[in-house]
């Protein structure tokens, strides 16, 4: 497979040092400047264009980057946040991508104009952390270190309504909509996962877990998955609330959490070097990934194409999911 290093700089004598970069099977390589550093704070989120053409991400430094995958090429990178870009998200329609960032601010781009900023908003005086457009693109959701949801009407790029969870600072949002439900990952030392009444912003349920640094939904609806960064899992039926943990789910401190579009598994990173591919029903370990380095972020493409890792080191790694380990046939 086609290996690419975009804009390298960490000398090759240094690559030399630590192997492989990868596990071997890598589409393409990146290297993020100014990745933040992982004592002190977390690791920029990213996420791909409907299509899966693009994956983007922020940096340290308040920069946004693009990267188009099959032409392994950098489309757009420009410094727009006056602090860390720590979220971006493409529109579901494809046609503008939005960033936020530690500085507060919402920015606005326009995919078809090659990435041209039309817009940006002051949310908040602290630090955006995540965000989540609706499922027809209408709405965005935004949460951060204020405690508070915020709901903005989109394009327009709006706040229409604004809930004070007072729970502790979000990390991220699921949407269920279909259920009036938004599920909500806070920083808060019990109580960190909360599920928010989509209509009124009055929280339902504040379940009995630790700092959740991050969640997603599983692809049935079933069920929401969260992870802790002190390695406890937590699985919550959406129905009736009931809630399954696994305790030391990794050996070291875990990182993020990836339900795999249209399948029962779900992906979990960790400084441990590994990232585990887990069911969503029995919660059992299925495969695993060794990497050379702890592992801070992993995303898939919405067109089950692509998956990406976010490596300690300031690597992002592409993968085939053709070609990950559960997809072999023996």
């Amino acid at each position: 497979m086609n290996s690419f290093l975009m804009k390298p700089i960490i000398p090759c004598l240094l690559l030399f040092f630590f192997g492989s970069i990868g596990y071997g099977q890598e589409e393409l390589v990146i290297t993020a400047s100014r990745w933040c550093n992982p004592l002190f704070d977390e690791f920029a989120d990213f996420s791909f264009s409907p299509d899966g053409k693009y994956v983007a991400f922020g940096q340290e430094d308040g920069k946004v980057r693009v990267v188009d995958i099959e032409a392994k090429s950098e489309v757009f990178g420009q410094v727009v946040h006056k602090k860390q870009s720590v979220t971006v998200r493409f529109s579901p329609d494809g046609k503008h991508m939005v960033s936020c960032g530690k500085d507060g601010r919402l920015y606005v781009f326009d995919v078809e104009k090659d990435f041209r900023q039309v817009k940006s908003l002051q949310v908040s005086e602290k630090a955006i952390r995540a965000i989540e457009f609706s499922p027809e693109g209408d709405r965005l959701y935004a949460g951060g270190n204020d405690e508070i949801l915020w709901v903005l009407d989109f394009p327009a790029l709006e706040i229409t309504e604004s809930f004070n969870l007072r729970k502790g600072n979000i990390h991220s949002i699921v949407l269920q909509l279909d259920k009036d439900l938004i599920w909500v990952g806070t920083s808060r030392v019990l109580g960190g996962l909360i599920v928010v009444d989509a209509k009124s912003g009055t929280v339902k349920r504040d379940f009995m877990a630790t700092n959740v640094i991050d969640l997603d939904l599983s692809s049935d609806g079933m069920y929401v998955l969260a992870v802790s960064f002190d390695r406890v899992l937590f699985r919550v039926n959406t129905t009736s609330f009931s809630m399954d943990t696994r305790k030391k789910f990794h050996s070291k401190a875990t990182n993020n959490l990836r339900v795999l579009p249209n399948t029962a598994i779900f992906a979990t990173t960790s400084n441990d070097k590994t990232v585990r591919f887990s069911n969503v029903n029995t919660l059992e370990q299925q495969h695993s990934i060794p990497l050379p380095k702890g592992v801070m972020n992993l995303g898939f493409s919405s067109n089950q194409q692509w998956m990406a890792i976010a490596l300690s080191n300031g690597y992002i790694l592409i993968y085939n999911i053709a070609e990950l380990p559960f997809n072999k046939k023996d």
